[in-house]
């Protein structure tokens, strides 16, 4: 018979190991083990300058919903030039023709670098594109390389749900330029940026130990849900409001509440297309062009598989929103007209990711096809710069 102390030196040893690896994670692991995609490991827009994520991720759905099941794993490859926006390094330099300003989907989320469409509209149109997403308009206007080296056109991408808060489009005209800072470096940047996976070592065991994740908080989170929802036995959150089996995809709350309350909102949506006529009017007096590109939610997109909108007319939001666009002479592309032909003659093929709010890499190169023409003309008509870039004027 082992002895009483042979038992306590076996579970004293493993609580030890345990609590070792809880608070000591951050010394044993980097922060890719913390991040399923490369937006958690950037921060946020300007994101780390230099900064380079190649790694195996999923998506923020799968994430939300907790089950490993539910994550599709793909190859992300997610990079940041030297101003901490997502763009090659040196993207600035060659001389920019179209800015893209947009949300999570301007920005690309779950995408590889070379899959945005901006990529591949430089590469086969030789026209040079600068992501600005996901930095908000007045940040993008008070940029001085805009007044330096204006571009000929911007490019709006943001997902219908913005169009429900109209100050996004608001436009602040009366600050003072602000010139941003070129790190060099990731190392140079790295002190400015918030990383908390990169503390002071007594502040990183305190900080884990009491809130932080760990490996085996994560390992074991997988775990617990994974056997759950093996065994029928998991009950998904409840912003997860619906799983479409077949396709192995969860939905988020967020789209299905923009259909229930378009009726009640219309009025924002009539207040964005204002401001954005009123950036128009503005873009237009430095001699650069507005191309609104306003895209549907994955929810919206798929309704028809949801037994709670199925009933709702398709695309209701994008079909006001564009015929209000159109009334008012703005140059656009009705998004959800393009996707959606694509989709009634490839079925099988999906647009957005299984376990995720975004567009995928196919709906992209969807969008470019279709915006070729348009992208073309944007950079066609010849440019006359005013002299100066007025600050002062009342829009």
């Amino acid at each position: 018979m082992k002895s009483p102390k042979l038992h306590i030196s076996i579970i004293a040893a493993l609580w030890l190991t345990t609590a070792f690896l809880h608070v000591g994670s951050p010394f044993l692991v980097g922060d890719d083990f913390f991040c399923f995609r490369g937006w958690e490991c950037a921060i946020r827009a300007p994101w780390k300058p230099h900064f380079k994520w190649e790694k195996e991720g999923y998506g923020d759905i799968g994430n939300m919903a907790g089950p490993p099941q539910l994550q599709t794993r793909r190859q992300q490859k997610w990079s940041v030039d030297e101003y901490g926006y997502r763009n090659p390094t040196g993207q600035w330099d060659k001389g920019v023709d179209i800015i893209l300003l947009g949300n999570s989907f301007g920005v690309g989320a779950q995408m590889k670098d070379e899959e945005h469409f901006l990529h591949i509209m430089e590469k086969e149109m030789g026209i040079v594109g600068y992501n600005f997403s996901t930095q908000n308009l007045n940040h993008m206007l008070n940029d001085s390389r805009l007044r330096d080296k204006p571009p000929k056109a911007l490019i709006l991408f943001y997902v219908e749900g913005y169009l429900f808060f109209p100050n996004i489009f608001n436009i602040n005209i009366g600050r003072s330029y602000f010139n941003p800072h070129k790190y060099k470096s990731f190392e140079e940047a790295s002190p400015h940026y918030h990383q908390p996976w990169k503390r002071e070592p007594l502040e990183k065991i305190i900080k884990n130990g009491v809130t932080g994740k760990s490996i085996i908080s994560v390992l074991s989170e997988k775990v617990y849900k994974g056997s759950l929802w093996a065994l029928g036995l998991y009950k998904l959150p409840d912003h997860i409001f619906y799983y479409h089996k077949p396709k192995n995809m969860p939905f988020y709350k967020d789209g299905r509440d923009d259909i229930f309350q378009f009726k009640h909102k219309k009025h924002l949506i009539d207040q964005s297309i204002d401001k954005m006529v009123t950036l128009e009017k503005y873009l237009k007096s430095r001699d650069i062009k507005l191309y609104v590109s306003i895209v549907p939610r994955r929810t919206s997109f798929y309704n028809d598989w949801i037994p709670q909108l199925k009933d709702y007319p398709k695309f209701e939001i994008l079909e006001y929103f564009y015929s209000k666009v159109a009334e008012k002479n703005l140059n656009h592309i009705r998004t959800h007209d393009v996707l959606h032909a694509y989709r009634q003659e490839n079925p099988d093929k999906l647009l957005y990711f299984e376990d995720d709010t975004h567009m995928n890499a196919l709906a992209h190169k969807v969008l470019y096809k279709a915006m070729k023409k348009d992208l073309k003309k944007l950079v066609q008509a010849p440019q006359v710069r005013s002299k100066t870039w007025k600050k002062n004027a009342s829009y």
